[in-house]
């Protein structure tokens, strides 16, 4: 068998402890990812290196307290990309 080159998924807990409610900027370097799951991590805005994640599908960010505004923006530069933030 062979072994995954490329990170399709990321599940990501926590966050608000460690990065104080920010998601770190070298997530642009995770180039592959296709889902993220930022739930519940007290996250109010998105690195807009997000932006050149050009494979990423979908981002789950169910229970933070998102700045909508600058969500909306960064949902203008992902059209391919489904934000989802309820249940």
């Amino acid at each position: 068998s062979s072994r995954r080159r490329h990170t399709r998924f990321a599940l990501v807990r926590g966050l608000g402890d460690v990065y104080k409610r920010q998601v770190p900027e070298e997530i642009k370097n995770l180039s592959s990812l296709q889902y993220l799951n930022l739930d519940n991590n007290n996250i109010r805005e998105l690195p807009h290196s997000i932006v050149n994640l050009k494979n990423l599908k979908e981002v789950s960010l169910i229970g933070n307290k998102m700045d909508m505004i600058q969500l909306e923006k960064i949902k203008y530069l992902m059209p391919g990309c489904e934000f989802i933030l309820k249940l």
